[in-house]
């Protein structure tokens, strides 16, 4: 499952990093609820479209992290260029938003919805 294998590199590079001596009781209880939130929607979805989260999160998040980093708009506690574990808090937080919204009864992970064309059964031929 896609979302156990983001949770364990995520609280691996936390560790290691040194940026869990110095989170808050508030923060780690917080991860915790958006674990379970990602848990909820995780298991009610495919592994494909978990791990479509998970790559495409990771992507967007990791570049915007860099460039607003190196561009000077934000700093890292130990002033690294790019901390690990918040590109890999990315798909934690996007899967714990898809699973509010699931939540609240919208399915952003459903097929049948999901397309980027009418479809092809009904009759498309425009008739002069």
């Amino acid at each position: 499952m896609p979302f156990i294998a983001a949770l364990v590199l995520f609280v691996t590079f936390l560790i290691w990093e040194g940026y869990f001596a110095i989170s808050s009781k508030e923060i780690l209880s917080i991860y915790v609820v958006m674990a379970v939130l990602v848990l909820v929607y995780s298991m009610k979805h495919s592994v494909e479209w978990n791990f479509s989260l998970l790559m495409a999160s990771v992507a967007v998040g990791g570049y915007m992290e860099l460039i607003g980093s190196l561009a000077g708009f934000w700093q890292y506690h130990y002033l690294e260029p790019l901390a690990t574990y918040i590109v890999l808090s990315w798909p934690i937080n996007t899967w714990a938003v898809h699973g509010l919204i699931y939540l609240a009864g919208i399915d952003t992970g459903t097929y049948k919805e999901r397309c980027l064309f009418r479809s092809a059964d009904r009759d498309t031929t425009d008739k002069i």
